[in-house]
């Protein structure tokens, strides 16, 4: 009697250990897995990499849930990045145009001035009496 107790009590420890064995294994490929996906796509979007769609949005479970929310994240960090790259090449197209009408101001300016200057010795020669200037 005393044998076939230890023997049930061993049984019962190697079922034991086979029942936490693939418990372990389960939750490994359910849980950890998907997650360890989200985390580094996650991740991804922490680095400002958002190109790559998120990782397991096929699902129909609460990580499935979270993806599709992660992506639909991802999806706004992307067209907020591509907005704000827009915004930056404008302010660089209008400072460049503005530098070049400034340039153009000046150098007409600077023109307007040498004529001025010209017309006005021309103007004091010819108060002066001088006809061949």
């Amino acid at each position: 009697v005393r044998d076939q107790t230890y023997m049930m009590i061993i049984n019962g420890l190697i079922v034991l250990g086979a029942v936490m064995l693939a418990l372990y294994f389960a939750v490994r490929s359910f849980v950890q897995r998907p997650l360890g996906g989200l985390v580094a796509s996650v991740k991804a979007l922490s680095d400002g990499q958002y190109g790559e769609p998120i990782a397991a949005q096929d699902r129909s479970d609460e990580v499935g849930s979270v993806a599709k929310a992660l992506e639909g994240f991802r999806f706004t960090l992307a067209d907020s990045r591509r907005l704000e790259d827009e915004a930056a090449d404008q302010r660089q197209a209008a400072e460049t145009e503005r530098s070049r009408s400034e340039s153009e101001r000046q150098e007409s300016v600077s023109l307007q001035r040498h004529i001025v200057s010209i017309v006005g010795a021309g103007l004091s020669e010819l108060s002066q009496g001088n006809l061949s200037h």
